[in-house]
């Protein structure tokens, strides 16, 4: 495992610093953000860790960092999945091909799937993942010295940026210790850690903090100077990128999907009362079936909630909800440009303002 790595910067008093995590291989987002975000060189842009995997072109992801990096103020920690996947160049290769094959078949492909076609090895056999653990650091040399070379956390007088979360801001202490708990630390936002300076995090999609509705907007913890700010990018189809805005100590934040947009035509009231369910707490209870959504109560909760049949999934004598879902009926207005996530039964599931929610009203595709 990696050992902790704190690099230090220090920002000038006015400088703007900009801050995204999470970009999962969706480089055009980060590009499409940087251009909204009017990036220039003048300002600090920070990633906080997981720029693969996921998305469809990890490998053009890392490179278009790494270029960025060598051209502007950039700083880029280290994400769980980035220290996974270097653990796996290192490990066995059975495993690498047998990962490669997974991400193939669930997710369309990975780094190393995109590495093997780019040196002209298959990666079929365990011969090829056997030939591509010896070939793949001399041809990928730049992009693999740059991912190795992430710290663990970043520090300013005023913020520290990690993946997941620490246990406190006595840094020293934390040297030379193993580098995952502060990768990979699941639901950090709810643990009752309290800080002088702001802790910036990435790793959980915000959406998952929230038992009401889809909410990918930044989480800010006034009280304990906590911040997340994954906004689902390439994980939740409802998902975003988001970039936080740091300037003379106030936040402010913008997003980027490139989902379609539309515009309401007719009004519809948010719901007084909502349910969100997780994949972190799936398993429901059936209460009522019905021709096109079933009535269920979310195990976890116990609160009940109506959800589409198509959305449900009965294995081992237990139902669970087979992707995040919310009964959350989105409040709009004729007017409102919102983006489109998908349509099912004649209702939509639409998205403004980083919340998403089902909307039964007209609308007109821009």
């Amino acid at each position: 495992m990696p050992q902790m790595v704190i690099h230090t910067f220090n920002p000038k008093p006015e400088q703007r610093i900009l801050v995204t995590s999470d970009v999962h291989g969706y480089g055009h987002w980060l590009q499409a953000l940087l251009v909204q975000s009017k990036f220039s060189l003048d300002d600090i842009l920070v990633i906080i860790g997981d720029l693969i995997e996921k998305g469809p072109d990890s490998l053009g992801t890392l490179r278009q960092v790494v270029q960025l990096e060598q051209q502007s103020n950039v700083y880029v920690t280290m994400g769980n999945v980035d220290a996974g996947r270097l653990q796996m160049l290192d490990g066995n290769p059975a495993e690498l091909l047998q990962y490669t094959d997974f991400m193939r078949r669930h997710w369309g492909g990975c780094l190393f799937d995109q590495m093997a076609r780019e040196i002209g090895v298959p990666l079929e056999t365990s011969e090829d993942a056997r030939r591509f653990c010896k070939e793949v650091n001399r041809y990928f040399d730049q992009e693999l010295s740059f991912l190795r070379s992430r710290p663990t956390i970043l520090e300013t007088p005023d913020y520290i940026f990690v993946h997941s979360g620490i246990p406190h801001e006595r840094l020293w202490e934390l040297k030379e210790t193993v580098a995952w708990p502060y990768l990979k630390t699941d639901l950090f936002m709810c643990q009752e850690y309290c800080f002088d300076r702001w802790v910036i995090v990435g790793d959980m999609p915000s959406t998952l903090y929230n038992m009401c509705r889809h909410d990918c907007n930044p989480i800010i913890d006034h009280q304990r100077h906590k911040m997340s700010i994954d906004g689902g990018c390439g994980l939740k189809v409802y998902g975003q990128l988001n970039m936080l805005c740091i300037q003379k100590g106030g936040f402010d934040f913008q997003y980027y999907d490139n989902l379609p947009k539309a515009v309401i035509q007719t009004p519809q009231q948010p719901s007084a009362d909502s349910v969100q369910v997780t994949y972190l707490e799936r398993k429901v209870a059936l209460i009522q079936k019905g021709p096109s959504q079933s009535l269920v109560r979310h195990v976890a909760t116990g609160r009940e909630l109506w959800v589409r049949n198509s959305w449900l999934r009965y294995h081992d004598g237990q139902w669970s909800v087979k992707d995040d879902y919310t009964d959350y009926k989105i409040g709009v207005q004729p007017g409102d440009v919102v983006s489109v996530v998908l349509q099912e039964d004649g209702d939509w599931l639409i998205k403004k303002d980083g919340i998403a929610g089902w909307y039964t009203g007209d609308l007109e595709l821009a």
